[in-house]
């Protein structure tokens, strides 16, 4: 249930990068990723090792299964950016990627608070949250068209990339499901 989560999860993602605000970018990816956890409590309760919700579901998973995003993909990501200088490079990627997680992460557990006051908030907190990573990744000057074109392509193959895991982890998970189903 959880894998077809993440499947129906990036999906959402892939498909709302070319209409997003931010455009086919890092902040796109991260304002498109934050939507769709605020849409899908099991995944986010997942992400962040909500026992209260899925308690049973986190104590029988493997550390593999708490990653809602693959650290891995999103470091090839972030790499091709990093050497192209479209990113900060005085921050690490290893930096980078946590500054994203620790980010989204933050933003997900406040907001229980947050809600309290959310007759006061103008900004959407995807928007926040995309705003904020794009802003500490930013590499302190303008992009050309050409680099622009980059981070659009390295981005698309992000996502496609983490489509094709999610959909290659969903698929695994029903052939290991399925022999159990046939011997009840």
């Amino acid at each position: 249930m959880l894998r077809h989560e993440r499947v129906s999860m990036v999906a959402a993602v892939q498909r709302g990068v070319d209409g997003d605000p931010y455009g086919v970018t890092l902040a796109g990816v991260i304002r498109q990723l934050f939507v769709a956890l605020e849409q899908r409590p099991l995944v986010k309760a997942f992400m962040l090792r909500d026992r209260e919700v899925i308690g049973k579901l986190l104590r029988q998973a493997g550390v593999s299964e708490s990653k809602v995003l693959s650290r891995a993909t999103l470091v090839t990501y972030l790499e091709v950016l990093h050497a192209r200088g479209l990113v900060r490079t005085d921050l690490s990627v290893s930096a980078q990627v946590n500054l994203i997680m620790a980010t989204i992460t933050g933003f997900l557990l406040a907001e229980p608070v947050l809600l309290d006051d959310r007759q006061g908030m103008v900004e959407d907190p995807a928007d926040v949250v995309a705003d904020v990573i794009g802003r500490a990744l930013d590499p302190g000057r303008r992009l050309t068209a050409a680099e622009q074109r980059v981070v659009e392509q390295a981005t698309r193959e992000y996502v496609e990339q983490v489509v094709a895991l999610s959909d290659a982890k969903y698929q695994s998970s029903l052939a290991v499901c399925t022999p159990a189903r046939r011997r009840r």
